[in-house]
């Protein structure tokens, strides 16, 4: 897990993401702008999102421009590197970065290559 600064990226800079990035904005954006919306109609905001699709197709791109645009925290974590052979290790790390997430609010995670957290090994006979 890493705390990194997302830079001063904009959605105008990413192209071809118009769709994607207008669903962020409702998704991500939106509840933490302007929270009384939400309130005033009774709707339970959402607490994050899945980007998902091939390598080099924008997803941390997109994670940086929100927490840039929101001037949020931003938190990079890759995936294999949670998964642990220890018993119970994988779990602590997983809270601490949560805590760590809590503690530091609003906060943007980015959980890269999270396909690697549940993923069954090949066993070969």
């Amino acid at each position: 897990m890493s705390h990194e600064d997302p830079g001063n990226v904009s959605y105008s800079e990413i192209g071809g993401l118009s769709e994607q990035i207008r669903e962020l904005r409702e998704v991500i954006e939106l509840p933490l702008t302007n929270p009384e919306l939400f309130q005033r109609v009774g709707i339970i905001p959402p607490k994050g999102c899945l980007l998902y699709g091939p390598p080099g197709t924008g997803k941390t791109l997109l994670a940086r421009a929100v927490a840039s645009q929101l001037d949020c925290n931003y938190l990079k974590v890759v995936s294999s590197s949670i998964v642990d052979k220890y018993i119970g290790e994988s779990a602590r790390l997983i809270r601490e970065m949560f805590n760590y997430a809590r503690d530091h609010q609003p906060c943007i995670i980015f959980m890269d290559e999270i396909d690697a957290i549940g993923k069954a090994e090949e066993v070969m006979l």
